[in-house]
């Protein structure tokens, strides 16, 4: 090839100074080296400080082709890289077999890499006595390797060009001036002869030049001349100028096995996500044309060897860096259902999902490619270690960074709706079993360790997994992005669940794996809801608790430890899926439409009950659901019985094919409706209990709110066997709860409260109430007769009351006969000595009964002889005909 003819300028290089001449080589150096990390910026200051500096040095006549074009060098950079220059020209599977080059021309590069071919600080054939013609022309070079892989390729051309005309005897301006002919190969005719030509004049005139026979190769491919290419291939491998990429090219010219080529594409891959992790901060295009080069490698390489385990971690990696999180995401998801217990897969996973949901995320799929994901030392398990290896942040963390990287969150991403929901619910489905499996934080303890060389303690740990909490909840999106379902009780739930299961030892597989920690959601995303139905179904004492955990109930035993009984009696009235409300309201339709019809079905037979279920619950615009609270308070009929009509049935249909998914612990349990009803009516239980706890705060007690709840307790409790139980937890609450109120001195509340207990539960906890109950009524007997003498019918019939309940109670005898006299004397006064008598005459028989308890008591019994004496008076006056009136 000839080249254009070179006009140097009149006497710059012998003008130019030895200090001088080392400043442009360091500014050479520098930019190549900007250039490496992906800096184009930086890299293009630096080569066109050397321009400045060397002036001209061509006489400025016009290119050939390009008249009139004389500002080549002002030609300004873009801003960002456009689209990866490596892209696939063909995603379809590609045919096997010796000689067939369909693989290779659909993998390869659609143009040569922009970095490849230079001898790496080489520069242009060799440096020693630089010139300022060399170093001008290595600054062309550089600056059009910035606008090759800009995709200026018209632009690079020139550079190139010039750099031939200053340079005509060195390598570097042939070579790159076929990388351009290269690039523009699959849009121009001819440019692929082009680039072959001058590559071929390379490989002669600098014999044996490797980079150069690996790009005529990639030339010969598209050309169609497989035979050529592997020769080239072979040639450059006795040279050792391959590189991973030219590797799997000559496996796959030479016919190498599809799961060969496979191994060899997997390894192209890993060094592309290598170099995309070296590019440094300011070359994040350069990293995302790695990312998705990575990207094109391992698809084709999971084409061609779809069973090969090893390529699932690094693909997802790379697709999530490439922006495809979502692509990536599905990638693991398939991957874990063949090894749920990987620790490390699921670890990747619970990093992007968290991702997702940060800022910069996109819960959609439209992410930002420059996102990073979290690091986690240690080999991975079941088979997949080389999976590990194969990830660009897999098991060599980077220097400095943490044992477990904690994406940095202030509220949730991009998205809204459904598809931050469905985020969301994956994001903590793959974090709630990392935060309990003991094993995982384990290793992040040894990693940290081993990085640091600093011990962990136990309290370290445990605040390092509490803030992973409190910055997954810092992410949950708004109330109004799910359905029902709150994001607190979705992440209670299956925190909680995966704490359950894991003080149990996890849920050990058929598969000879570790044990498996998780929530429900994660479960059914496996796939294990038979294996998880019949742990817990030989679970023993845990197995209640894991099956409300482990299926629709725990969103109410969530909210329950959220302290939100409330709440979570409307969450137990979505336990019937959705499918199954429509059926039981399109049943009701039909049975409206029936009615007035008598009512032919015997009652043997399963006829309507007689206690139709009552409602709460409810939402707006919806049929409200039966709950496992539905029964009236006056019945204590059988599961059974609510179930009776199907427009209200508390639970799904017994042929519902959505009750395993939503109910995994219940899977293979005998007679699992019904035992999903009972769970339902003890959580139902609880949160009755915890609404009459909370209706009995001491700021602003409501007895009959609670006593409303004891009510329906007890009902849920002889339902399921458990009255006696919870009898004695109504009266502790009561207990608890008027003391409480007695210290914070409201004493009527406190009465309130224990004679509500009281009659709820005479026939069952009488002495435990008796005393408590005289005791208050007493003091508040006494409290309102202090408080108003005026009005005492109430203070004694609570001194009554509490005589009856607790004879042997001194203070009330006492005092009970103290103010019936008071009232017997008002009554004189009023004019009624008949009243008078009466009120005197019960004052007296009261205390004559108190002395029976307490004989020879001195207050008793000056007491018996004060009221003796009243009544021994008025007697005298009834005689003598008064009607009463002051005393004379």
């Amino acid at each position: 090839m000839a080249c254009d003819e070179v006009h140097h300028g009149s006497g710059a290089e012998s003008q130019m100074q030895p200090g001088e001449l080392n400043r442009l080589r360091q500014d050479c150096d520098r930019g190549e080296a900007l250039l490496t990390t992906g800096d184009l910026t930086g890299a293009e200051r630096a080569f066109r400080a050397v321009l400045e500096r060397v002036g001209p040095l061509e006489d400025g006549s016009p290119e050939p082709g390009h008249e009139g074009d004389t500002a080549t060098t002002e030609r300004t950079l873009p801003d960002a890289v456009p689209a990866d220059h490596r892209t696939l020209e063909d995603d379809s599977p590609a045919p096997r077999g010796e000689g067939d080059t369909a693989t290779t021309e659909r993998t390869l590069p659609d143009a040569v890499p922009a970095d490849h071919g230079a001898p790496e600080g080489s520069g242009l054939d060799g440096e020693v006595g630089a010139s300022p013609g060399r170093l001008a022309a290595r600054a062309h070079v550089g600056l059009g390797r910035l606008l090759l892989d800009a995709g200026e390729t018209g632009w690079a051309e020139k550079e190139f060009r010039r750099a031939a005309r200053l340079r005509p005897v060195d390598r570097d301006p042939l070579y790159w001036l076929g990388c351009s002919a290269a690039h523009r190969g699959a849009h121009q005719q001819g440019a692929y002869e082009l680039a072959e030509l001058r590559f071929t004049e390379v490989v002669e005139r600098w014999e044996g030049d490797g980079p150069a026979l690996v790009q005529r190769a990639y030339v010969r491919v598209r050309l169609g001349r497989p035979a050529d290419a592997l020769a080239d291939l072979r040639s450059a491998e006795r040279v050792g100028a391959l590189d991973a990429e030219a590797r799997w090219v000559l496996a796959a010219l030479s016919g190498a096995t599809a799961h060969d080529v496979a191994r060899l594409l997997g390894v192209a891959a890993r060094s592309a996500m290598e170099r995309a992790r070296a590019t440094g901060p300011q070359g994040r295009s350069r990293a995302a044309a790695d990312w998705s080069r990575a990207v094109a490698l391992l698809d084709r390489a999971r084409q061609l060897d779809p069973g090969e385990r090893e390529f699932a971690l690094p693909h997802a990696v790379a697709l999530c860096l490439s922006g495809r999180r979502e692509d990536g995401l599905a990638i693991l998801a398939i991957a874990s259902r063949s090894a749920p217990t990987d620790r490390h897969l699921a670890h990747t996973l619970a990093v992007m999902a968290w991702q997702a949901l940060a800022p910069g995320g996109d819960a959609r799929g439209a992410d930002n490619a420059g996102g990073t994901v979290a690091s986690v030392g240690g080999p991975s398990e079941n088979g997949t270690g080389s999976a590990g290896r194969a990830s660009s942040s897999g098991s060599q963390p980077e220097a400095g960074s943490p044992a477990v990287q904690i994406p940095g969150a202030s509220g949730a991403g991009g998205g809204n709706g459904a598809d931050v929901a469905h985020a969301w619910a994956r994001c903590v489905a793959a974090w709630a079993g990392l935060l309990h499996d003991a094993v995982f934080w384990e290793r992040r303890r040894s990693d940290a360790a081993q990085r640091y060389g600093v011990s962990v303690d136990d309290k370290t740990l445990t605040a390092l997994r509490a803030d992973l909490q409190a910055r997954l909840e810092a992410l949950m999106p708004g109330p109004d992005a799910g359905d029902r379902t709150s994001p607190e009780a979705l992440l209670n739930r299956e925190i909680e669940a995966a704490r359950l299961l894991a003080e149990t030892g996890g849920l050990p597989l058929a598969t000879r794996s570790a044990a498996l920690v998780c929530g429900p959601l994660r479960i059914v995303e496996l796939g294990r809801e038979p294996e998880l139905g019949a742990f817990v179904g030989a679970a023993g004492e845990a197995a209640p608790a894991l099956r409300q955990a482990f299926s629709h109930l725990g969103f109410a035993q969530a909210l329950l430890r959220l302290d939100r009984p409330g709440e979570a009696l409307d969450a137990l009235s979505g336990l019937r899926c959705p499918s199954c409300r429509v059926r039981g309201r399109s049943g009701a339709d039909s049975r409206q439409r029936s009615a007035g019809q008598p009512n032919r079905v015997p009652a043997a037979t399963g006829g309507p009950t007689t206690h139709p279920a009552q409602f709460t619950g409810s939402h707006a615009g919806e049929q409200p659901d039966s709950t496992p609270d539905a029964v009236p308070s006056h019945t204590s009929a059988p599961a059974e019985s609510v179930r009776s009509r199907p427009d209200r049935a508390p639970v799904c249909e017994p042929d519902c094919a959505h009750f395993d998914r939503r109910n995994p612990a219940y899977v293979g349990q005998a007679d699992r409706h019904a035992l999903l009803l009972r769970d339902g009516r003890a959580l139902a239980l609880a949160a009755r209990l915890a609404q009459a706890r909370a209706a009995l705060a001491p700021a602003g007690p409501n007895v009959r709110k609670a006593t409303a709840g004891w009510q329906k307790a007890l009902v849920h409790a002889k339902a399921i066997g458990q009255g006696a139980e919870v009898e004695g937890i109504v009266a502790d609450t009561a207990l608890g709860a008027a003391k409480a109120l007695h210290r914070a001195g409201d004493i009527v509340a406190a009465g309130a409260t224990l004679e509500a207990a009281y009659t709820l539960l005479a026939d069952s906890q009488p002495d435990r109430l008796k005393g408590q109950l005289a005791r208050v009524l007493t003091d508040r007997g006494i409290a309102q007769a202090n408080r108003d003498m005026d009005r005492l019918e109430g203070p004694a019939d609570d001194l009554r009351r509490a005589v009856e309940l607790n004879p042997h109670l001194h203070r009330a005898q006492a005092n009970l006969g103290v103010v019936l006299r008071i009232l017997g004397a008002r009554m004189r006064w009023s004019g009624s000595l008949v009243g008078c008598r009466n009120r005197l005459q019960d004052a007296l028989d009261h205390i004559t009964a108190a002395l029976a308890h307490f004989p020879g008591d001195p207050e008793l019994t000056q007491l018996r002889d004060l009221v003796e004496a009243d009544l021994s008076l008025v007697h005298s006056e009834l005689e003598q005909g008064r009607i009463g009136g002051l005393p004379e």
